[in-house]
């Protein structure tokens, strides 16, 4: 068990990364994972911005939005034909990630 001290130490580096990933989200995972308070894996990260205990929601999208798999591909500039391009992929997403989101 760690010590109170250390504990207060990581919760304070770690409220540092909350602010630095609030103003540019690539920094504050970079300043995360080198105070080895976060691994650089896709669960790691995924984990950090379920949780998203005082991250800005502005953020985490422009986090997401920013990843490499959506520089693989040039977005239509057309509306509808993105709008049928994330309905595809939503479906697709439901489909191979059932539970995620639940009935109410």
């Amino acid at each position: 068990m760690a010590s109170p001290s250390k504990t207060l130490q990581r919760n304070r580096k770690m409220g540092m990364g909350r602010k630095k990933f609030n103003m540019d989200p690539k920094k504050g995972i970079q300043f995360l994972v080198e105070q080895e308070l976060l691994r650089h894996t896709a669960e790691d990260i995924a984990r950090f911005l379920y949780k998203g205990e005082g991250l800005n929601k502005t953020a985490i999208g422009d986090y997401l939005g920013e990843r490499q798999f959506l520089w693989s591909f040039r977005l239509p500039g057309e509306a509808q034909k993105i709008d049928r391009m994330m309905e595809a992929f939503a479906q697709r997403y439901c489909l191979c990630n059932p539970g995620v989101f639940t009935c109410t």
